[in-house]
């Protein structure tokens, strides 16, 4: 099957923000440079040109209409996943089969975006769930019934969440297509970034990224000024960039910033010296996989998927032992600028053929002729 006889249909839960919107329309890019027919759904508009899409037609309905006119339907995210699931399932005669890629744990839980050692996981939740979620085990029994009916052909991109998924849906075809972003084929230049931002020569920049800025719980947004307290006293260098808020101001050395359009995170990510990232659960996190590609060095909890992409010592510092050990060893690359840059050159030599684009959206074509096949 070649390229251009495909047609795909993209649909995810926003529009534009998140991960899995992120992955959607970097395929989606592809796809369509490629000669592929290529459409997208979504369930929350985020610009004014999505609300007049939602006005005109449903998106389950122009999901289903993708479907019957033999189209690959792509699913990536949902706020109602058993909702969704349901309304493909529930097809006469069946619609044909999906591919599903799995962005996080929500698929497999009664309501949790991620397990975090949640100790009713296994048991198959419990009534009322601690976490405050609702009607917990009627979401994973429809949940289960549905992508049983379905059939899809489901994908994760990390061999962790592989082996969860696996668990959970033994009989579930999975497989493993790790997360890829444009890779530049010339590592862009640091110094320059850091002059366009206005940096000193003197000053060591430490990198926060979450959608969500401080208030982020699952990306350790809530600690990182108590982070880059104890990264200051350990380097009086270091200043700190922290992005995805709600608002822009400074704290003393520390630079809050709302979000940021794809060039402006580039600037940040090419300027940073290191890209502090503490989270408490992750699959496989593209902002890893653009500091990567900006040349720059990561710190980060070694968590999830993580480790699938970091290789300790090599191209970025992994840290198990909580949030006060990544802040040290976060430092002590702030006060040694040598190693951190050696780092950052080595992630974005070795990450070109492992975590590109090209990459990814091949992968994908091999993933859709099956299905298709199927």
């Amino acid at each position: 099957m070649t390229a251009s006889a495909l047609t795909v249909t993209h649909h995810t839960c926003l529009e534009q923000r998140g991960g899995a919107a992120r992955v959607a329309d970097m395929l989606a890019g592809w796809q369509a440079r490629s000669g592929m027919r290529v459409g997208h759904t979504f369930e929350l508009a985020e610009t004014e040109a999505g609300r007049q899409r939602q006005q005109s037609r449903a998106w389950l309905e122009d999901l289903r209409d993708a479907a019957r006119s033999g189209g690959l339907v792509h699913l990536h995210a949902s706020r109602d996943w058993p909702a969704l699931l349901e309304g493909l399932a529930g097809q006469i005669p069946p619609l044909p089969k999906p591919v599903l890629t799995l962005h996080d744990c929500a698929l497999l839980t009664g309501g949790c975006i991620y397990i975090l050692n949640c100790p009713d996981y296994d048991s198959g939740c419990v009534e009322p769930c601690p976490r405050s979620h609702g009607q917990v085990r009627e979401r994973r029994g429809r949940i289960e019934q549905a992508l049983r009916s379905l059939s899809p052909l489901a994908v994760s991109p990390s061999r962790w969440l592989r082996d969860l998924a696996a668990q959970r849906f033994p009989w579930l075809d999975l497989r493993v297509v790790p997360n890829g972003v444009e890779w530049p084929e010339i590592r862009p230049d640091k110094a320059e970034a850091r002059r366009r931002l206005g940096l000193a020569a003197e000053a060591r920049m430490a990198l926060f990224v979450a959608h969500g800025g401080t208030s982020a719980a699952w990306k350790g947004g809530d600690i990182w000024m108590d982070m880059f307290k104890l990264i200051k006293a350990r380097e009086p260098r270091a200043v700190a960039c922290m992005l995805g808020g709600e608002k822009q101001e400074r704290l003393g050395d520390v630079f809050l910033w709302p979000y940021v359009d794809r060039e402006r995170m580039t600037l940040f990510l090419t300027a940073a010296d290191v890209l502090v990232y503490p989270s408490r659960a992750d699959n496989h996190p593209l902002i890893i996989l653009e500091a990567m590609a900006a040349g720059t060095c990561v710190a980060a909890t070694s968590v999830g998927g993580i480790p699938e992409q970091i290789r300790d010592g090599e191209t970025g510092a992994l840290v198990s032992g909580g949030w006060p050990a990544l802040a040290e060893r976060a430092a002590t690359l702030l006060a040694h600028p040598r190693q951190a840059r050696t780092m950052g050159i080595n992630a974005f030599e070795t990450g070109r053929a492992r975590f590109s684009l090209q990459r990814m959206a091949a992968d994908y074509l091999r993933v859709y002729a099956q299905a298709a096949a199927d």
